[in-house]
């Protein structure tokens, strides 16, 4: 106790703060994230209590859009209205002429991270980005650097990027990139001789999973060691997308769509007839959606046996791009012609695989 009559009793917080009364104060120890009120042995009377404390443990902001598409389920749903007029421009941010393929994900307190690249031999940066539009921080990556995935946050607002180097005796060398918030570096490990154009995807536990155009499946600890590999030895362009179970979902080059467990062990893969650098979307009952160069979008689901397919969508374009699962479980994915890749159309496909809706879309 000290001269005012309060005191910490411990760290942990049993009542965190103690009264200095002849009146008895129980105690009580919190459980989880329970909240806890403590209060004299008078509360059950007439009279109030001379003390009420409630406990709750701190929870940490939630980033309003931490990686591609969102989530670790990759729907793309957005939690925030985003009706009622057209858009407007609020501000522009001048990343001295660098080209952006990747997009931005939102840290808990506003920033947003993205990468760029720069032409042959040119500088490049990563950049941090305050929500009016000014540099935050950049980070010198060094010349010929391409950024053309997305980065992921974690739970301590750590940023995880890949990144590959194309100058290196004309080898492409691929890299994984850990930050701080402040922009300090955490790590830089090397991947291999190739290019990264799969975003990293962070699990509840913290592992970090991205893919490679060597076809390879990394898991990363989130200090940057490396837990395990899965070599499949086709491009793996698609982002891995995460169910429930802690299952791994991404597409590769050799036409098929994987299934891995969190130990990095094969479960089941799914066979289309063409690349799928379409990211996987999971719905809420575990349905997966995903798009091939074959012209199709698919729904597939695992059981014990592995794939079954639920229904396919003939597009009747390469689908390259990945869908998005609206709040009603629509479908929406965009896709164009070869011939004519500015121009093409938004699909919106229903639960069942039918066709709800197409607009044209033209550069």
């Amino acid at each position: 106790m000290n001269e005012k009559g309060l005191s910490w009793i411990n760290k942990k917080g049993v009542t965190k703060l103690g009264l200095r009364s002849s009146r008895d104060i129980n105690q009580s120890e919190p459980f989880q994230h329970e909240f806890i009120n403590i209060w004299s042995s008078e509360s059950n009377t007439p009279y109030k209590p001379y003390l009420v404390v409630e406990y709750q443990e701190n929870q940490k902001e939630e980033s309003p859009w931490p990686m591609f598409r969102n989530n670790i389920r990759h729907t793309g749903k957005c939690s925030y209205r985003t009706t009622g007029g057209l858009p407007s421009v609020k501000w522009k941010c001048d990343t001295n002429g660098d080209n952006i393929y990747s997009s931005p994900s939102i840290g808990a307190d506003g920033t947003i991270y993205i990468g760029m690249q720069k032409n042959s031999g040119e500088a490049e940066y990563f950049y941090a980005i305050n929500p009016n539009g000014s540099i935050k921080w950049q980070y010198p990556m060094g010349s010929s650097v391409s950024v053309y995935a997305s980065p992921a946050i974690d739970s301590n607002g750590n940023i995880f990027i890949g990144a590959y180097y194309s100058y290196v005796s004309y080898k492409d060398k691929g890299y994984i990139y850990g930050f701080k918030p402040n922009g300090n570096l955490i790590f830089k490990n090397y991947i291999g001789q190739t290019e990264i154009k799969s975003s990293p995807v962070i699990d509840s536990q913290g592992t970090i999973y991205i893919g490679t155009d060597e076809g390879t499946l990394h898991a990363f600890y989130s200090d940057g060691t490396e837990k395990w590999r899965y070599d499949i030895g086709k491009d793996i362009k698609s982002t891995p997308a995460i169910a429930s179970d802690g299952t791994i979902y991404f597409g590769s080059n050799d036409y098929h769509m994987y299934a891995i467990t969190s130990e990095g062990e094969f479960k089941c893969r799914f066979s289309t007839n063409g690349y799928i650098e379409s990211s996987p979307a999971i719905s809420e009952d575990g349905t997966i959606y995903f798009g091939s160069n074959d012209e199709y979008l698919y729904a597939i689901k695992e059981d014990n046996e592995g794939f079954n397919l639920i229904w396919k969508y003939f597009i009747d374009y390469k689908v390259r791009s990945s869908p998005a699962i609206g709040s009603d479980g629509t479908i929406y994915v965009s896709a164009s012609s070869t011939w004519s890749p500015y121009n093409g159309y938004l699909y919106a496909i229903n639960k069942d695989g039918s066709l709800k809706w197409k607009y044209y879309i033209k550069m």
